[in-house]
């Protein structure tokens, strides 16, 4: 598969494999199975349709037996702390099957995990009790008691559903004023904001925690603002960028463009133009990340479709559906 078709493949699928996640930890806190069941049978599923029909052959076997072993406990009603963390892990080895590594579970342990250590179910207090703040020690101890898959997974959910309020923006500039000032517009007008002068110590904290979107300066010691997006890109952070600069010339500007920039800024600035730019480029991303939910859902739906066409030996249609989905997919990234 073309690496860059794969790298958007890869974002889509962080975020099925994030859902999933969510919705165990709920399960693991003691919600209803019920309620949450149909969520993580969706991700589950829409993952294994889109890598059948990226034909990235390991990871839709493998999705086949998780999701075929998952749907198996609709009538339980119910999973075990084993079952949970199971499948924990085996959203995290989904993830090493795209990066090209083993698996970390091991499907054919799943029979074996039985019905032990049910997850708690959540109890209604009686009326005339009163609720306790749990000790310190208290919480340690749960704490300290999680397998090592519950944990990975609440940080995996924490990053992806941080709280940053109307959102969070990373500004980079190695001149100190330049960045309380961008910072005092934005912030006026209800983000939250981070500044660095030192763009590697930025990159860091980028990669560590994406935030909504990324300002910054073209022209800087070290590691100039095109080396930055570069390098924000190669590690595989999913986040809009705009540049800051006195003078953009028009070689800058067009490759700029070609990696992706979502904009450029120019110095000095003017609060309309600064607001105006992000607001549209957050509104931008909003809708790619709806666009990639609504695909995500055809995915779904195709991939049922997919096995009545190859059983009924519509395989024309079938290969003309599988190419033309490619090609939406394609024509997504282009659009926007």
């Amino acid at each position: 598969m073309d690496e860059e078709v794969l790298g958007e493949f890869k974002i889509e699928a962080e975020e099925m494999l994030v859902e999933s996640e969510d919705f165990l930890l709920n399960i693991d806190r003691g919600e209803s199975f019920e309620e949450n069941f149909n969520g993580i049978f969706r991700a589950f599923h829409s993952l294994k349709g889109a890598a059948g029909m990226f034909e990235i052959e390991d990871l839709q076997a493998f999705m086949h037996k998780i999701e075929t072993q998952f749907e198996s406990l609709r009538d339980e009603g119910t999973m075990s702390s084993l079952q949970i963390d199971y499948f924990l892990k085996a959203v995290d080895s989904a993830r090493k099957i795209l990066d090209g590594e083993d698996p970390i579970v091991d499907p054919d342990s799943f029979d074996s995990l039985g019905d032990q250590n049910p997850a708690p179910q959540i109890q209604e207090p009686a009326l005339e009790e009163t609720k306790e703040e749990p000790r310190k020690e208290e919480t340690q101890e749960k704490k300290s008691s999680e397998s090592p898959a519950i944990t990975k997974a609440k940080e995996n959910v924490q990053r992806a559903h941080a709280d940053l309020g109307k959102g969070h923006i990373v500004i980079v500039d190695d001149e100190a004023p330049i960045c309380d000032l961008l910072s005092s517009i934005i912030e006026s007008y209800g983000y939250s904001c981070t500044t660095y002068t030192e763009p590697l110590k930025a990159l860091e904290a980028i990669t560590e925690n994406p935030p909504t979107l990324v300002c910054t300066d073209l022209s800087m010691p070290k590691l100039d603002g095109l080396s930055l997006f570069k390098a924000i890109r190669r590690n595989k952070v999913d986040v809009p960028v705009i540049f800051i600069s006195a003078f953009v010339d028009n070689e800058v500007l067009i490759e700029g463009i070609e990696l992706g920039a979502s904009g450029f800024l120019s110095k000095p600035f003017e609060d309309a133009q600064v607001i105006s730019l992000i607001n549209q480029t957050i509104k931008k991303e909003e809708t790619r990340k709806l666009l990639n939910r609504s695909l995500n859902f055809i995915l779904y739906q195709f991939n049922d479709l997919d096995n009545y066409l190859q059983k009924e030996g519509k395989e024309s249609l079938r290969q003309n559906l599988k190419s033309e989905l490619k090609n939406i997919l394609k024509l997504k990234k282009t659009l926007l």
